[in-house]
């Protein structure tokens, strides 16, 4: 009798002996999320089979993967000094490889394992204002307006890249795909200002009906050249993300007529209970412009 498909998947994984070729396979074939977030799980899932083997389990299939597999996990990450954050994204993709074997219900929760909650206080300010001298580092006319737009809307890496103005533009907003945006939650960012107007302009005159990839170019292309040149040593700051800390400060002056804590504003306890409601109802509308389900999320940003 013929096997079925689960079963010959399930002989061919058994006939490699190495996990990590093992999780390959189970992602070639569960394609969830968008290029970065595989790419993320690719790396995580490929560390996590070769810690596996230095914990002890030298002999594990993908199948296996029990509560004991984890524990020793997270004590070593514990041990190493990791951040609770760090952890945590980490354990979301030996979840997602559990839930595609069936063994979701092995794996404890960040509580029960130990895993500390997440703390989203910053003091430390990450903002990065786009100058003329960063973009005058930048040969490629379609990174520099990624960048632009990583500056004038707060979009992260692979948003800025996927633009596509002819679909985004709405006339009073941008409107982004699912597929561009990071746990493909497409959202609207509003259109508030002169600056941002001329960008989609210019956007529009220079790639048609085209997205911001080069047409001779694939999108994981584009994504290494914005790697290699938007760093320390050659445009001047390390990775794009300062961009959307800078926008959503800019955004909650706008919103709340004050500068926030993070840049020597009002601290939150400090705040009267009237101030207190209107900080988190800006905090929530700029939450939403990021791609953030949780206003909580902002105190990395603009502090607390």
């Amino acid at each position: 009798m013929a096997l079925t498909s689960s079963k010959k998947i399930e002989k061919n994984w058994k006939q490699k002996t190495s996990l990590t070729y093992q999780l390959n396979y189970l992602q070639r074939h569960n394609k969830d999320g968008g290029m970065a977030t595989q790419a993320s799980r690719y790396r995580i899932l490929k560390l996590v089979a070769q810690q596996l083997k230095q914990v002890g389990f030298n002999q594990m299939t993908v199948h296996a993967i029990k509560e004991k597999h984890v524990r020793r996990l997270t004590d070593k990450w514990i041990v190493d000094g990791l951040n609770p954050g760090t952890i945590k994204n980490r354990m979301a993709q030996v979840r997602w490889w559990a839930s595609k074997v069936n063994a979701l219900h092995k794996i404890p929760s960040n509580d029960q394992l130990g895993i500390d909650k997440r703390t989203y206080i910053s003091s430390d300010n990450k903002a990065v204002k786009l100058e003329p001298k960063h973009l005058e580092k930048v040969y490629d006319e379609h990174l520099k307006l990624s960048l632009r737009l990583q500056s004038e809307f707060g979009l992260r890496r692979e948003e800025a890249i996927k633009f596509n103005a002819s679909y985004a533009y709405t006339g009073k907003s941008i409107r982004l795909k699912d597929s561009w945006c990071k746990g493909k939650r497409s959202r609207e960012i509003p259109i508030t200002n002169e600056a941002q107007k001329r960008l989609i302009s210019e956007i529009k005159q220079f790639t048609g009906k085209n997205s911001l990839i080069p047409e001779h170019k694939l999108y994981v292309q584009q994504m290494n050249l914005y790697r290699n040149v938007v760093t320390e040593s050659v445009i001047g700051f390390n990775k794009g993300h300062g961009l959307r800390h800078n926008y959503a400060q800019d955004r909650y002056k706008q919103l709340s007529g004050n500068e926030p804590p993070i840049r020597g504003g009002k601290r939150q306890r400090e705040m009267t209970f009237t101030e207190r409601e209107k900080d988190r109802n800006v905090r929530l509308v700029i939450s939403e412009e990021l791609g953030h389900s949780r206003e909580q999320v902002t105190s990395i940003y603009l502090g607390s």
